[in-house]
């Protein structure tokens, strides 16, 4: 993957907040990451669930979802159950995501998540000092239910003063504007300051700062349609998000959020470890 890293291609991440890194793995890891997704579906207790809210100003603030900072959760899509609480489709068609330590936890998405060059485009592209990687996700975009993530900067829930965050999205499935695929807002990074912090709040729970709350131009996202097997970096400052998937195809992704270990990590963070597994570099 060295070939990506060159001036031209640094300086137009720089530039736009975005960088499309196409054909950077092949089918066989696609498979692989989703085939391991599904065995983590399929090995939960359905009766031990939670609901993951994507919409603007929802705050996820139960003990199941904040303790997945450094578990392996399981969330499900808001349209997944019926009146009665019971599934309305396949536990493996029901699931929003899997969060938030899987990159540390499970062996097939560690083996993933420390290698492909990750420490050096991290270094290079967002001149990370010390990578370290925070969170992880996989994201399974549903047909017909997969719910809308609405436009945000990953430095609202992943804060460090300087903002040091940097996305990692990986297509495991092709990602086209009927399935649900990223929107960017090119520059947004440089244009736009960060409009909320996602914090814990003194008395209990979660809650939104929001320091300005006038929307991000519609009209100025683009969409990212891309074939399985690329990565998408993303500055931690730069709007993005997703649309509803009405089609009837899913759009699987695996995500990994990753800062400079040289800044201090805010305590008002949603996302803390305990003492006994502290945040691990990219190695």
């Amino acid at each position: 993957m060295k070939k990506y890293i060159n001036k031209k291609n640094i300086e137009n991440f720089e530039n736009s907040g975005f960088f499309v890194f196409d054909k950077y793995f092949d089918e066989d890891i696609c498979h692989k990451l989703i085939n391991q997704a599904n065995y983590l579906v399929s090995s939960i207790n359905v009766k031990t669930r939670s609901l993951f809210l994507a919409h603007e100003g929802s705050v996820n603030q139960d003990d199941y979802f904040m303790e997945s900072s450094e578990k392996i959760h399981v969330f499900f899509e808001e349209d997944a159950f019926d009146l009665n609480g019971d599934l309305k489709q396949d536990i493996l068609l029901s699931v929003n995501k899997i969060g938030h330590a899987l990159h540390e936890l499970d062996p097939i998405f560690r083996e993933f998540s420390t290698g492909h060059n990750l420490h050096n485009i991290a270094h290079k592209f967002g001149k990370i000092e010390k990578p370290i990687a925070v969170q992880s996700m996989y994201i399974f975009k549903q047909p017909k239910i997969g719910g809308e993530v609405t436009y945000h900067q990953d430095s609202t829930y992943i804060y460090t003063k300087p903002s040091s965050v940097m996305g990692f999205w990986w297509a495991l499935e092709d990602a086209t504007i009927d399935n649900g695929c990223l929107w960017v807002l090119p520059g947004g990074h440089k244009k736009y300051p960060l409009k909320s912090k996602f914090v814990r709040n003194p008395s209990g729970g979660m809650e939104y700062e929001v320091f300005n709350k006038e929307p991000w131009p519609k009209e100025d996202f683009i969409p990212l349609e891309v074939p399985k097997g690329t990565l998408v970096l993303l500055d931690g400052l730069l709007p993005h998000g997703s649309n509803h998937n009405f089609s009837k195809i899913s759009r699987h992704a695996y995500s990994l959020h990753v800062i400079d270990g040289f800044l201090p990590y805010s305590r008002q963070n949603w996302l803390q470890r305990s003492p006994k597994m502290p945040f691990k570099g990219l190695i």
